[in-house]
């Protein structure tokens, strides 16, 4: 299933954190419905212990509402190669880090010539808007 990294993790977590519930094929055969309340060891495992419980036919996930209308800002860097290191040094020093912001690094291998790649770092800020319930008098 993955962890689904995204844009709005600083915020919401991972895409996995949101799963519900799935329907799966176990290896017997079976169809189950897989829960916090059904089968919940199941249901641990399915969100990270690994992908060999069964095939998963249909996931429910909570949904969160977008804000600003899904306006983020998006902003991408290229980390040289071989310098990798001091860039998670920075982000251990802005530790912690806003929940708005989230921070996505690919590392890249040339198979051609057995060379490291410069690394592409985006980052991404999305203004979450918190929701007040104030009762009327």
């Amino acid at each position: 299933m993955g962890g689904g990294i995204g844009r709005y993790q600083g915020s919401y977590g991972l895409v996995i954190d949101a799963l519900i519930s799935v329907r799966m094929v176990t290896a017997k055969g079976e169809v189950i419905d897989v829960s916090e309340d059904s089968n919940p060891d199941l249901f641990w495992a399915v969100r990270g212990a690994g992908s060999n419980f069964g095939i998963v036919t249909s996931a429910t996930y909570q949904a969160h509402p977008l804000t600003d209308d899904g306006d983020i800002f998006v902003g991408e860097f290229i980390v040289p190669a071989g310098r990798e290191a001091e860039y998670f040094e920075l982000l251990e020093r802005m530790s912690p880090i806003q929940a708005e912001l989230a921070s996505f690094m690919f590392i890249n291998y040339n198979s051609t010539s057995n060379r490291e790649s410069p690394c592409v770092v985006r980052g991404v800020y999305v203004r979450i808007k918190k929701v007040i319930n104030v009762k009327q008098r």
